[in-house]
């Protein structure tokens, strides 16, 4: 898996009701794209498939050919990592995620 899926981002990572603005503070989508790019791949990649892409854990398994309990324990060790790593972000918008993923995708061969 390389991370390249064929459809849009569904989801904001940070489980936000609100949508995000066309016009996301740049700052905020850097700092969503460097957290992600620390976590280590299997995490990386069930977070992006269940929380990004929208994908069940039973869908990310069988994409990864693992098991539902393999990507649970790593979406959620990947989650956590994810809030360490943001805690001391200023903006209300301090993942940027969602917005981070777009570019992600649309910027791979």
């Amino acid at each position: 898996f390389d991370g390249n899926l064929p459809h849009e981002p569904t989801a904001d990572i940070t489980g936000s009701a609100e949508p995000r603005a066309a016009g996301t503070d740049e700052q905020a989508v850097a700092r969503g794209m460097a957290a992600l790019a620390t976590l280590p791949e299997p995490q990386r990649q069930a977070v992006l498939l269940i929380k990004i892409h929208g994908h069940s854990t039973a869908q990310a398994a069988s994409i990864l050919g693992t098991t539902v309990g393999a990507i649970k324990v790593r979406a959620h060790r990947g989650y956590v990592a994810l809030r360490r790593k943001l805690a001391g972000a200023t903006s209300p918008d301090s993942t940027g995620l969602a917005v981070a993923s777009k570019i992600a995708l649309e910027q791979s061969p």
